[in-house]
C-alpha cells in the first residue's frame, strides 16, 4: 500500500461475511480507572458485512482530586469507535463505507497545590529561597490547561478493475 505522508501505513480489520464476531474486553484498575474495547463483526448475507470497533477508556476517575481548584486533575477520558460497511460484489469489485468518531479529554495541570506550617516553609526556603505556598498567576497552577478535541468523518471507497478506459494500461 502506498504511504501519503509517514513511515506507517496501518490497515485495519476489514468486515467478514463469513464469520459473526463479538470480543468485548473490559478492564478495570485499582485508581480507579476503566476501559471498554468492543469488536463486533456481523454478516449480513453473502458478500456483505458490518464491524464495528470502539474504545472507551475513562482516566482515574477524579482520584486525583485538586481540592483548592475543585476539579478533578489528570483525569483523562476517550471514547472512540469506527464503524465500516463493506459489500463484495463478486463481479471483481468492493464497497466500503465507514465511519469514525473520536472524543478526548484530560486536564494537564499536575501543579500539586498544598499549605505548609510555618516550619516547613522555613526549612522549604532554607533550600530554595524562591519556595512559596500561595497562588500567583506566573505559574499555571491556577489556570485550568484542559484538551477537549472531538474528530468524526467518513470514508467511501470503491476497490475494483477498471478495466482500461480510454486505452490505459496499467
Amino acid at each position: 500500500k502506498n504511504v501519503t505522508a509517514g513511515l506507517l501505513n496501518i490497515t485495519t480489520n476489514s468486515p467478514d461475511d463469513k464469520d459473526t464476531i463479538v470480543h468485548l474486553a473490559l478492564d478495570e484498575r485499582s485508581y480507579g480507572s476503566r476501559d471498554f474495547t468492543p469488536v463486533i463483526n456481523l454478516p449480513l448475507w453473502k458478500g456483505s458485512a458490518v464491524r464495528f470497533a470502539g474504545e472507551f477508556d475513562h482516566g482515574d476517575r477524579g482520584s486525583l482530586y485538586n481540592t483548592d481548584l475543585n476539579r478533578p486533575e489528570a483525569n483523562p477520558s476517550q471514547d472512540s469507535g469506527r464503524v465500516r460497511y463493506r459489500l463484495d460484489s463478486g463481479d471483481g469489485w468492493t464497497m466500503d463505507v465507514g465511519a469514525f468518531y473520536a472524543r478526548h479529554e484530560q486536564n494537564f495541570d499536575k501543579q500539586q497545590l498544598f499549605i505548609t506550617t510555618p516550619t516547613m516553609a522555613q526549612l522549604s526556603k532554607y533550600y530554595d529561597p524562591r519556595f512559596t505556598a500561595t497562588l500567583d498567576d506566573t505559574v499555571s497552577e491556577n489556570v485550568p490547561a484542559e484538551e477537549q478535541a472531538t474528530t468524526r468523518g467518513t470514508s467511501l471507497t470503491f476497490n475494483g478493475d477498471l478495466g482500461h478506459p480510454g486505452g490505459m494500461k496499467s
